[in-house]
Protein backbone atom coordinates (compact mmCIF):
# COMPACT_ATOMS: atom_id res chain seq x y z
CA UNK A 1 0.00 0.00 0.00
CA UNK A 2 1.32 3.45 -0.78
CA UNK A 3 1.90 6.16 1.63
CA UNK A 4 -0.17 9.23 1.60
CA UNK A 5 1.56 12.39 0.84
CA UNK A 6 0.83 14.31 4.48
CA UNK A 7 2.09 10.99 5.58
CA UNK A 8 5.05 11.33 4.35
CA UNK A 9 5.45 15.01 5.37
CA UNK A 10 4.94 13.81 8.75
CA UNK A 11 7.57 10.72 8.68
CA UNK A 12 10.19 13.10 7.05
CA UNK A 13 9.65 15.47 9.67
CA UNK A 14 9.81 13.14 12.63
CA UNK A 15 12.92 10.82 11.18
CA UNK A 16 14.98 14.73 10.72
CA UNK A 17 14.20 16.02 14.59
CA UNK A 18 15.32 12.24 15.55
CA UNK A 19 17.87 12.64 13.57
CA UNK A 20 18.99 15.79 14.54
CA UNK A 21 17.52 16.67 17.95
CA UNK A 22 17.00 13.87 19.80
CA UNK A 23 19.80 11.63 19.01
CA UNK A 24 22.88 14.45 19.54
CA UNK A 25 20.85 15.20 22.53
CA UNK A 26 21.01 11.43 24.22
CA UNK A 27 24.22 11.42 23.09
CA UNK A 28 25.37 14.21 25.19
CA UNK A 29 23.42 13.55 28.10
CA UNK A 30 25.21 9.52 28.28
CA UNK A 31 28.45 11.29 28.36
CA UNK A 32 28.00 12.49 31.31
CA UNK A 33 29.45 9.86 34.24
CA UNK A 34 26.50 10.61 36.12
CA UNK A 35 26.45 7.15 38.04
CA UNK A 36 24.04 5.50 41.32
CA UNK A 37 25.76 7.02 44.71
CA UNK A 38 26.43 3.51 45.71
CA UNK A 39 29.38 3.65 42.67
CA UNK A 40 30.10 7.31 43.66
CA UNK A 41 29.46 8.10 47.60
CA UNK A 42 30.32 11.98 46.40
CA UNK A 43 27.74 12.03 43.74
CA UNK A 44 26.93 15.34 45.54
CA UNK A 45 30.37 17.13 44.87
CA UNK A 46 30.80 15.66 41.63
CA UNK A 47 27.93 17.29 40.16
CA UNK A 48 27.35 14.61 37.79
CA UNK A 49 23.86 14.22 38.62
CA UNK A 50 22.75 18.28 38.45
CA UNK A 51 23.98 18.20 35.19
CA UNK A 52 22.41 15.79 33.73
CA UNK A 53 19.24 17.39 35.00
CA UNK A 54 20.42 20.69 33.30
CA UNK A 55 20.52 19.56 30.40
CA UNK A 56 17.50 17.91 30.07
CA UNK A 57 15.54 20.60 31.34
CA UNK A 58 17.72 22.76 28.54
CA UNK A 59 16.47 20.60 26.17
CA UNK A 60 13.18 21.04 26.63
CA UNK A 61 13.10 24.47 27.32
CA UNK A 62 15.00 25.42 23.83
CA UNK A 63 11.92 23.53 22.13
CA UNK A 64 8.88 24.89 23.67
CA UNK A 65 6.28 26.75 21.42
CA UNK A 66 7.41 30.38 20.40
CA UNK A 67 4.98 32.73 23.00
CA UNK A 68 4.52 29.45 26.08
CA UNK A 69 5.70 29.76 29.57
CA UNK A 70 8.73 28.41 31.18
CA UNK A 71 7.23 24.86 31.51
CA UNK A 72 9.62 22.56 33.76
CA UNK A 73 10.40 23.33 37.07
CA UNK A 74 12.74 21.30 39.39
CA UNK A 75 12.39 20.47 43.17
CA UNK A 76 15.18 19.65 45.56
CA UNK A 77 15.03 17.60 48.26
CA UNK A 78 17.94 18.23 50.60
CA UNK A 79 20.80 15.66 50.95
CA UNK A 80 18.64 13.40 48.65
CA UNK A 81 19.64 12.24 45.22
CA UNK A 82 16.78 12.17 43.41
CA UNK A 83 15.34 15.29 42.21
CA UNK A 84 12.08 16.13 40.38
CA UNK A 85 11.36 17.06 36.91
CA UNK A 86 7.81 18.39 35.32
CA UNK A 87 6.37 19.66 32.58
CA UNK A 88 3.30 21.02 32.70
CA UNK A 89 1.08 21.61 28.93
CA UNK A 90 -1.31 24.18 28.89
CA UNK A 91 -2.78 25.86 26.21
CA UNK A 92 -1.02 29.33 25.84
CA UNK A 93 -2.48 32.31 27.03
CA UNK A 94 -4.09 30.51 30.08
CA UNK A 95 -2.43 30.09 33.39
Amino acid sequence: MARRPRCEKIQTFVDGFWDGEILPAIREYIRVPNVSPHFDREWEKHGHMEKALQLVKGWVEERKPEGAPRCTSVGYLSGRRSCCWKYRARPIGRS
